[in-house]
């Protein structure tokens, strides 16, 4: 009888201690708080003196900015790089007050020794999937690639393959916005339209002038070349300033408006060269996370001759599908074009777009 008691008691505290073994390797998965209340788990990588990088088993591996982060917590030694390059391992735990993290050379307790504030509750949600990765320019860039087909009505009835990379650097009070566009055309196999274009605008606010945080200054070129309208090259610059009409988060629009100079040279050899005044919209309107709506305005007006004047309109509809891929998405938008020189050409006046293109956000 003792035996077989002393049998079971055996039995029993080991299974205990491989409960408790499994548990702590468990519980020694890495852990990041952040400071926005969401928490992501996964193995820390490295931590380098700006940022750190956590391998997820959802959403892949990530880099984060240290300064997100509320505190950590490693089940493993993590690499740490520090400024000048010197490399060591270490644990890392939270400080006890919740706020902030410590390396420390004995894995931590975690269940146990987690400070009041972090401890998890029964059921925890699975952080949600970030609709695009950080930029690999910084945390104020938002760059897009597209790739896409585009229809053309107006001086032509045909589909052309198009591109573009978009850079959209935001850190207030200076925003820049830069887009490279290409696209090319065939007909029965021979190369018979072509597009390049450069447009770019910086806005710079006026924090000081009344109301607060509307008005801007900027600056805003657009350059182009069009096999379809016969235009060699086209540079339309301009200066002034901007009021934000609407600044709610679901929607936003603005008003710009100034002088600039405007020079244009056509296949045929003519030119146009003048001073102009111009004036433009923005509008965007938030429909819920993955989905907005863009629409871009701008009229130019030749102050040489009343004949000279151009008017853009860009409006486009863009969904995140982070579903699919982390940063990929869907671009539909619609182009009008109407350069009122062209009619010199013997070219049609207005030309209109529609394009339909796959978006991947770095």
């Amino acid at each position: 009888m003792k035996c077989k008691l002393r049998y079971q008691i055996g039995a029993t505290i080991m299974a205990v201690n491989l409960l408790m073994l499994g548990a702590g390797k468990s519980a020694g998965a890495d852990t990041l708080w952040m400071k926005s209340g969401d928490r992501i788990s996964g193995e820390i990588t490295k931590v380098t003196a700006t940022k750190l990088t956590i391998k997820t088993h959802f959403a892949g591996t990530l880099e984060v900015q240290l300064a997100a982060v509320k505190t950590m917590v490693s089940g493993q030694p993590v690499k740490f790089i520090s400024r000048h390059g010197q490399i060591h391992t270490a644990y890392v735990e939270p400080n006890v007050q919740g706020t902030g993290w410590r390396e420390t050379r004995k894995e931590p307790l975690i269940a146990a020794n987690l400070p009041a504030p972090l401890r998890a509750p029964v059921a925890v949600a699975v952080a949600a999937i970030p609709a695009k990765p950080q930029s690999v320019f910084g945390p104020h860039w938002n760059n897009e690639l597209d790739l896409g087909a585009t229809n053309i009505t107006g001086n032509t009835q045909q589909t052309e393959f198009t591109g573009s990379v978009r850079f959209h650097y935001l850190n207030q009070p200076n925003e820049l916005n830069m887009n490279v566009t290409g696209a090319y055309g065939t007909t029965n196999g021979v190369q018979d339209a072509g597009r390049l274009g450069f447009n770019g605008i910086y806005r710079r606010l006026l924090p000081q002038w009344q109301p607060h945080n509307r008005w801007y200054a900027f600056g805003e070129t657009h350059e182009l070349y069009d096999a379809i309208r016969g235009i060699s090259f086209q540079t339309n610059d301009l200066v002034g300033l901007g009021y934000k009409v609407f600044t709610g988060p679901k929607f936003e629009a603005d008003v710009r408006a100034g002088p600039g100079y405007l020079y244009e040279t056509f296949f045929h050899g003519g030119s146009v060269s003048t001073a102009t005044a111009s004036a433009g919209w923005h509008m965007k309107y938030v429909l819920d996370s993955q989905v907005n709506i863009t629409n871009n305005d701008l009229y130019t007006q030749g102050l040489k001759t009343a004949y000279d004047y151009y008017a853009t309109s860009i409006t486009a509809l863009n969904i995140a599908l982070p579903q699919v891929y982390r940063g990929f998405g869907l671009r539909l938008e619609f182009d009008d074009f109407y350069d009122n020189t062209a009619g010199t050409t013997g070219k049609k006046r207005n030309d209109t777009r529609l394009v339909a293109a796959l978006t991947l956000k770095w």
